[in-house]
């Protein structure tokens, strides 16, 4: 039997090691995932230094455009983003700095703090999402649908089992 696509082209010591560990599929997954994510932190990182924000910020940013109209306590946006609460603290810092957020109480929980986007963050966002949404399209180009679906299925399942093993 031919090898599969995701076997074709490995790296020397993925080739090596698949071999001789017991569980090869999930040794590759861990591989792939971890070089992704590594390549996907690095871009962002490249990619929106010149608009004035880092991936954490922007992270922050997207979901609060996502989460609009509703207006998520800090707590919320927290466990939407999956930060901790320093790190969410210090891009919420910051991009207060730079009038793109605005932090209140919360009209209904005095003790909560509830975040929202100025217009200006909101401009900024709109524009970075348009961007990125074609950025990831060229990573789709030249699949075909059948393909895309089976790559988007198996990113969904993936994440659905990893968010249900932390629970």
């Amino acid at each position: 039997m031919p090898p599969s696509r995701h076997e074709q082209g490995l790296p020397e010591p993925l080739e090596r090691w698949r071999h001789d560990v017991a569980l090869p599929d999930a040794f590759l997954l861990l591989n792939f995932l971890g070089e992704i994510s590594r390549r996907v932190s690095s871009s962002y990182g490249t990619w929106l230094r010149p608009f004035g924000i880092d991936f954490s910020e922007y992270v922050v940013l997207w979901a609060l455009r996502l989460l609009e109209p509703k207006l998520p306590s800090v707590s919320d946006l927290r466990s939407r983003v999956v930060m901790s609460s320093g790190g969410i603290a210090l891009a919420l810092n910051r991009l207060d700095k730079k009038r793109l957020v605005r932090r209140k109480p919360s009209p209904q929980d005095g003790r909560a703090v509830i975040v929202q986007l100025t217009p200006k963050g909101r401009r900024l966002i709109d524009q970075l999402m348009a961007q990125d949404v074609e950025r990831h399209e060229q990573l789709l180009d030249g699949l075909a649908p059948i393909e895309r679906g089976l790559v988007l299925d198996g990113l969904a399942e993936i994440l659905q089992r990893h968010i249900a093993l932390r629970e």
